[in-house]
């Protein structure tokens, strides 16, 4: 039976090969996994939002645990980094509620782009209504009929995609019928 050696138990961990313990490594990876219940909690599902908020308040703390220890650790070459799917998800979110304003920015580019472009106040002023309406219209189709209850800032991009599309339709239904 062959022996395991710290090798073969590690080798994992290793961002390559190792040939010797005395090898000096730039990179190593771990995991350590946070699960549910918490301390305190029945079960996962015993007051899930408190568990996840306890959990993003940990993340987060550790992760500026870390940044500070950093500037520590810099001197002697070593740097520790953390990822975690729910510190990326809240740095998602945050860029685009950052980027919300760009929308309202957008429309109002649209609106006095219709006006430009139609000659009409009114012309541009229901063109931009028909696109406002749209989008409680597609919630209620979203979460209504096919029950979907998720929203990330993602949805926040389909924005301008039908700024662009309507757009471009009461533009080419002016051009032809005006």
């Amino acid at each position: 039976m062959k022996k395991d050696t710290w090798r073969d138990q590690y080798a994992h961990l290793f961002y390559r090969k190792l040939e010797s313990p005395v090898e000096k490594l730039t990179y190593m990876r771990s995991v350590f996994k946070i699960g549910t219940p918490l301390k305190g909690y029945k079960g996962p599902n015993d007051r899930p939002d408190e568990q996840r908020k306890q959990v993003i308040e940990f993340l987060t703390n550790f992760d500026k645990l870390l940044q500070g220890k950093n500037e520590l650790w810099e001197n002697d070459g070593l740097k520790v980094s953390i990822y975690a799917k729910v510190l990326d998800d809240l740095a998602f979110e945050k860029a685009m509620l950052d980027d919300t304003p760009w929308i309202l920015a957008c429309f109002i580019f649209a609106f006095l782009w219709f006006i430009l472009h139609t000659n009409s106040f009114i012309v541009s002023l229901i063109s931009l209504s028909i696109l406002v309406v749209t989008f409680p219209a597609t919630m209620v189709i979203y979460e209504g009929v096919f029950m979907i209850k998720y929203m990330s800032g993602m949805h926040l991009v389909s924005v301008f995609i039908c700024i662009a599309v309507c757009s471009n339709n009461i533009y080419v239904m002016f051009d032809t019928w005006f």
